[in-house]
């Protein structure tokens, strides 16, 4: 099972995971569609920069940053992301970690407690339970296949 999971995460394509939505939905029509825009905008910049590695990053946090509120800014990533704030951050954070994996033989050597705090997570439990949650499998197992995988390419 866990296989055909790790299967599943290799062959996603990092740059196809980001279809936005372009259209508006109940809520977000009574917006300001250039204040909308604007923080499309500012998302995908912030998510290039990856700012959402930070440890106690929070939409009230996010929202000051890009000079909006809230529930605008929970709109917009509710609308254009597909998701909550919480599982948004997550995604982008194991998203991050499934590629950093990877690419680095020395991040494969780490605990899930260094992995956490690499990936901006406050503690390992949240870790855990987010990279399982988005991939279907814990990490050792993942790690372990990627460790399988370059042994296969160096015989």
């Amino acid at each position: 099972m866990y296989k055909k999971k790790y299967d599943a995460v290799m062959s996603k394509d990092p740059q196809g995971k980001k279809e936005y939505s372009k259209t508006l939905h109940a809520g977000i029509e009574d917006m300001n569609s250039l204040a909308v825009s604007e923080l499309v905008t500012q998302l995908a910049k912030w998510e290039k920069a990856k700012k959402f590695l930070e440890k106690d990053i929070t939409l009230a946090k996010l929202a000051t940053t890009f000079n909006s509120n809230t529930k605008y800014l929970s709109l917009v990533i509710y609308h254009y992301r597909k998701k909550n704030f919480i599982p948004y951050i997550n995604d982008l954070k194991i998203d991050f970690m499934v590629e950093a994996l990877k690419n680095s033989k020395q991040l494969q050597q780490y605990t899930n407690t260094a992995l956490a705090e690499e990936s901006g997570f406050s503690s390992t439990q949240r870790f855990a339970t987010a990279f399982k949650t988005r991939t279907g499998m814990p990490t050792p197992y993942f790690i372990e296949e990627l460790k399988k995988e370059e042994a296969k390419v160096v015989k």
